[in-house]
């Protein structure tokens, strides 16, 4: 956990998440097998490590941005720890049409939501690349890659 929380912000550099990737796939794992989990780690090492994990997110995102106002980080504050805490709560359940009163069409969505997500995310950012490339052609260049954004290096180049 340390070794990844501290690989948070070098390894944000090079990639898009780095190694805050690694801490919400052990958060998924523990949300997932919570009794296990409690069973082997007290409850207060499990609040410190989501709490951390889900500071250390709110950091990066925070200094990736280009300028934040302060009322502006307290909603994204607070918006990051809702979403830690429904994330932590969330159970998961199986819908069929024999025991709900949802439609079939409706099951047959959320499955799909709920299976697909990798896939979703990956076409949702291809959509957000291609629409910036088109309304903003001198920004945004078919294949134009760096690796550190500008907002991160430039304190310390001036």
């Amino acid at each position: 956990f340390l070794i990844l929380l501290f690989l948070t912000f070098p390894s944000a550099m090079a990639f898009e998440y780095g190694s805050i990737a690694g801490l919400f796939v052990i958060f998924g794992f523990f949300v997932r097998n919570k009794d296990i989990v409690y069973d082997q780690v007290p409850r207060k090492y499990m609040l410190t490590f989501v709490i951390a994990s889900f500071f250390c997110f709110y950091m990066m995102q925070g200094l990736m941005l280009p300028s934040v106002s302060g009322v502006q980080a307290i909603v994204m504050m607070v918006g990051f720890a809702g979403i830690g805490y429904w994330l932590w709560n969330f159970k998961s359940a199986v819908y069929t049409s024999e025991n709900s009163v949802m439609s079939r069409s409706f099951i047959n969505l959320f499955q799909f939501f709920g299976r697909r997500t990798l896939e979703i995310y990956v076409a949702h950012i291809l959509i957000f690349r291609a629409l910036a490339m088109y309304l903003y052609p001198e920004k945004y260049v078919f294949m134009d890659w760096h690796f550190i954004p500008l907002s991160v290096v430039e304190p310390f180049i001036q």
